[in-house]
């Protein structure tokens, strides 16, 4: 019986070990990046154009008055069983804010950021930060209306 040659192996050892070393770090920075230093909202967040704190309050007829953070003037009054988007937000938002034991003292932040004009709604309550463009611009448009300039 004849000995059968097999052909040379397509793939040499040290790329696969250069690949799998990639995976792992790789992966080793995304889950730094998430439970490590970085995941400070403070140091991601862009540098402004224009700056609004907002706070929303539920009113019984099913309408939310929105505002302004700081002197607590009226910005906008969303009529009951409209503006599905900003409801989602901002009920997703003061879920976060229950669950962590949080009440409502701090304002939102909804600013946009001066370098590449996105759209920015912040819990600095929570850390969490929510990329309005990413929704369309219908959607960002809603909470677009209540950004007035800076003072």
């Amino acid at each position: 019986m004849a000995h059968e040659q097999y052909p040379p192996d397509p793939m040499p050892k040290s790329l696969l070990l250069g690949a799998l070393a990639l995976m792992v770090v790789t992966f080793a920075s995304a889950v730094y990046s998430t439970i490590g230093k970085v995941n400070d909202s403070t140091a991601l967040r862009p540098a402004e154009q224009a700056r609004q704190e907002l706070r929303f309050v539920d009113n019984p007829d099913g309408s939310i008055t929105v505002l302004d953070g700081t002197a607590r003037e009226t910005i906008s009054k969303i009529n009951p069983e409209t503006n599905g988007f900003l409801r989602v937000v901002m009920r997703g938002l003061a879920r976060e804010r229950r669950l962590a034991g949080l009440g409502d003292a701090e304002p939102f932040l909804l600013y946009r950021a001066t370098a590449d004009q996105r759209l920015i709604l912040e819990d600095p309550a929570t850390g969490k930060i929510v990329g309005l463009d990413a929704f369309g611009p219908s959607n960002a448009g809603v909470f677009a209306a209540l950004l007035q300039p800076r003072r």
